[in-house]
């Protein structure tokens, strides 16, 4: 399994820099025509979206596996809090593939649980949000093969 949502995810980021850009142009503008009024409410609209952006956390990912290893590589797609971040283990430790979703199921982050010699690890939440649904899923159903079963 080898994914990574690098083109999608920088459309997004182009679309959401041209999306303020132009707000912030049009606030220029209304500022410029001494509309105070519509300058707080447009204001008030960039700061909220800014905000809602900032919580979808939006990454780029790349998953792949290697040698009976699952390597998920990530980093947000914003330079603000840009941290590259790795999770890497055996195929054969993973126990659970799940998402948790938030914001109304608009921010969705992978858990994944992992067995360690010490016992169960979760690993920190990686966000999904940056990725078109249908992938989501298809991430999910793979990882979630790749669970070794009980023999019974």
């Amino acid at each position: 399994m080898i994914y990574s949502n690098r083109k999608y995810a920088d459309k997004l980021r182009k679309r959401i820099l041209l999306g303020g850009m132009i707000i912030l142009v049009g606030l220029t503008a209304l500022l410029l025509l001494q509309l105070f009024n519509w300058v707080a409410i447009g204001a008030a609209v960039f700061v909220v979206a800014f905000l809602f952006i900032a919580a979808l956390n939006l990454q780029y990912i790349r998953i792949f596996d290697e040698k009976e290893k699952i390597i998920i590589r990530y980093f947000s797609v914003f330079a603000i809090s840009r941290l590259f971040q790795s999770i890497e283990f055996p195929v054969t430790n993973l126990m659970k593939a799940e998402v948790e979703k938030h914001l109304g199921g608009i921010k969705t982050d992978l858990v994944l649980t992992v067995r360690t010699r010490q016992g169960v690890a979760v690993y920190p939440p990686v966000s999904l949000s940056g990725i078109k649904r249908k992938e989501r899923q298809q991430i999910i159903e793979e990882l979630n093969k790749l669970i070794p079963r009980k023999k019974e």
